[in-house]
C-alpha cells in the first residue's frame, strides 16, 4: 500500500497542487493509497525523506518525493494504464510541468488566487510560516 504525505490546512482542506498531481496519477492508475496529513508546521514529519516538501510517498520501503519523480516511479511500478502513452509525450509533459512550476506569467495568477481561498486553508497555528512559504510564489 502506498502512503501519501499530503499538505493539509484548516478544516482538512487539501490545497497543494503538487499533491493534486500525485493524487491524479494514483486515481488514473487506480492505485489504492492512504494519506498522512502534513501541516506547514509539521516539516519534521518529512525528515525521513531527506527534504521538507510534499508530496512524498512511501511504497514497500521506498521513499519518493516530488510530483514528477513520483509520477515516473508509479509509471515504472504499474505500467498500465500508461500516463505517457506515446513517443515524446513524457518529454512534452515534463516541459509543461516545468513551465507551470516556473513561468513568471503564472505567478501573477498565483498571487491573485492566494489571498482568498488558500489563506482560509491555513490553520491559525501556522499563519506566519505559511504566508512566508507562499510569498515565494510572488
Amino acid at each position: 500500500m502506498i502512503t501519501l504525505y499530503d499538505l493539509v490546512g484548516a478544516n482538512d482542506r487539501r490545497f497543494s497542487p503538487f499533491c493534486w498531481r500525485t493524487k491524479a496519477v494514483l486515481a488514473y492508475k487506480n492505485i489504492p493509497y492512504t494519506t498522512v496529513p502534513i501541516r506547514f508546521s509539521d516539516k519534521d514529519k518529512l525528515a525521513f525523506s531527506g527534504q521538507d516538501r510534499v508530496p512524498v510517498i512511501t511504497h514497500n520501503g521506498t521513499v519518493v518525493y516530488d510530483s514528477w519523480t513520483i509520477a515516473r516511479y508509479l509509471e515504472e511500478q504499474q505500467p498500465d494504464p500508461k500516463i505517457f502513452p506515446g513517443l515524446g509525450l513524457k518529454e512534452a509533459c515534463r516541459f509543461f510541468n516545468l513551465y507551470m512550476d516556473r513561468a513568471p506569467c503564472i505567478r501573477p495568477c498565483c498571487r491573485w488566487c492566494w489571498p482568498t481561498p488558500l489563506r482560509r486553508s491555513i490553520p491559525p497555528t501556522a499563519p506566519t510560516f505559511a504566508l512566508r512559504a507562499r510569498s515565494a510564489l510572488a
